[in-house]
């Protein structure tokens, strides 16, 4: 009897088990979940990062189905450090929140699927850190078999620090907010990083940058940065405090580097090459004016730009300019009018190449005196900080 009446107990009690088995994973699947490092939906081999994988039909109960490779996409609350011994590749958005941080060791190969609405979000609080190498860079490019210009969004980074009048804003491509009142703000950390084939449009009037650097402070560390093949700015710079150094642009369709007339930083050793547009744009932003911020730009080469050198669409704060090299573009520098005097400008040390004028404005042609032989570089040919890049 006492077997008898076992077997049926042990029947039921393997039923219940399967019962509560089948209810755990059909929940799984209908329920979104967050998690501290990414948050998606959906199940294993259909194209979604579910609640248990950490990328997209991967880990979790398929752990097998992407093996070395790892795909990305979602929003980042803790801190994510990718490992080199995988490949991988961003599927879509991928935000990293306050109080998150993403970070892409030296060697790491981030490649974008194409034509994916894929873009990186730094928003106000996070961090990202590109802890290159110069023998083993961090490099993002697209994924595509043949990539072009445009494959994919670009770098979004919102920070806290001085925009202008205005304490905060949105951002115009995310709506992420940006600038506050503390101008050692930090967003990351960028070094050797290579850039390529960004600049998708975001929607049907803008186009990412492949660095859009909103609000950022002074103790992010941007240098040895090269970006490379974007359909839209190589660079923008929106108000903040930020400063750069041994920056490459080429091929970007627009400006090489585009700042605000209320940025408040220092950029040092530019080589900007083959802009569609301008090698620097400096334009206002919507608030009013500013005339207390500083900026300085020196050691510069711009070669080769359709249009000009230096493009001003604004007035100027105070901004000092020295030791520039701009050569082979139709006006070295273009200002917003042709006779009304555009200064504070302060320009030292420029030495121009085959160029068709040096500029449209009258009161800085009749003022300037430009250098025959440039006493700071070898012209147009690469800089010696350049030197180890040029591979």
């Amino acid at each position: 009897m006492i077997h008898a009446l076992g077997e049926p107990l042990k029947t039921s009690f393997r039923f219940f088990l399967f019962q509560i088995l089948t209810l755990a994973l059909i929940g799984g699947c209908q329920q979104q979940v967050s998690y501290r490092y990414l948050s998606g939906e959906g199940r294993c081999a259909n194209g979604k990062q579910d609640p248990d994988e950490f990328g997209v039909d991967c880990g979790g109960v398929c752990p097998e189905s992407c093996k070395d490779v790892r795909y990305l996409e979602g929003e980042i609350f803790g801190r994510l450090s990718l490992d080199t011994r995988y490949d991988y590749i961003l599927t879509g958005p991928l935000i990293v929140r306050d109080q998150g941080a993403l970070e892409l060791p030296s060697g790491t190969h981030l490649k974008v699927q194409a034509d994916a609405g894929a873009y990186i979000a730094v928003v106000q609080g996070g961090l990202f850190f590109a802890w290159g190498t110069v023998e083993n860079p961090v490099t993002i490019s697209s994924n595509a078999p043949e990539p072009n210009a445009g494959d994919w969004g670009g770098i979004i980074f919102c920070g806290q620090a001085p925009i202008g009048d205005n304490d905060r804003k949105l951002s115009p491509i995310g709506n992420y907010y940006y600038g506050g009142d503390q101008t050692n703000d930090v967003s990351g950390y960028l070094r050797y990083l290579k850039i390529q084939h960004a600049g998708a449009a975001y929607d049907d009037f803008q186009n990412f940058s492949a660095i859009g650097m909103y609000g950022v402070g002074r103790y992010t560390v941007m240098d040895h940065v090269w970006i490379d093949d974007v359909l839209y700015n190589g660079i923008e710079i929106v108000g903040g405090t930020i400063g750069f150094e041994e920056i490459f642009v080429q091929y970007a369709q627009e400006n090489a580097l585009s700042i605000t007339s209320n940025w408040a930083g220092l950029g040092s050793r530019l080589y900007l090459h083959q802009s569609g547009a301008n090698g620097i744009l400096v334009q206002d932003t919507l608030e009013p004016f500013s005339t207390t911020s500083s900026s300085t730009l020196q050691n510069v080469s711009i070669i080769h730009a359709s249009e000009s050198g230096l493009r001003f669409s604004s007035r100027l704060g105070h901004t000092f300019f020295d030791k520039f090299i701009i050569a082979d573009v139709p006006t070295g520098i273009l200002f917003l009018s042709e006779t009304e005097e555009a200064f504070p400008f302060q320009a030292h040390n420029f030495y121009f190449q085959n160029i068709g004028r040096v500029s449209n404005n009258e009161v800085f042609n009749t003022q300037f005196n430009g250098l025959d032989v440039p006493p700071f570089s070898n012209g147009s040919a690469l800089p010696e900080w350049l030197s180890h890049w040029s591979n």
